[in-house]
């Protein structure tokens, strides 16, 4: 899959996500993020994919998929995924969890 190809599927899966269809737009995120694309893209995909799985009240595939996209994260040299991954644990009161990522990604930044 190239980036443009890329790019046309998340247009696609965000508006199916705004539509209400939640479970269209897990299956075409969930492609993105197996795609071939590079780790970068493949970390954004996995950050929206746990978006969706939020939304839809799946949140073990919620923090599964944040971990997957940490991973092709730190491959990428990004931090999206991990801020959001953070603030996931945060929000379900896991404090230590939440912390360690933090403190990963000041380390990272400086």
């Amino acid at each position: 899959m190239n980036r443009d190809e890329y790019d046309a599927e998340t247009r696609r899966a965000a508006q199916l996500f705004e539509a209400g269809d939640v479970e269209g737009a897990i299956g075409v995120f969930e492609a993105l993020s197996r795609s071939g694309v590079a780790g970068g893209l493949k970390a954004i995909a996995c950050h929206n994919l746990a978006t969706c799985y939020l939304q839809a009240g799946k949140f073990a595939k919620a923090e599964e998929t944040y971990s997957r996209g940490v991973a092709y994260e730190l491959l990428a040299g990004t931090h999206v995924v991990r801020e959001a991954y953070a603030a996931f644990l945060a929000d379900r009161e896991e404090f230590e969890r939440s912390a360690q990522l933090y403190e990963l990604l000041a380390e990272s930044q400086g």
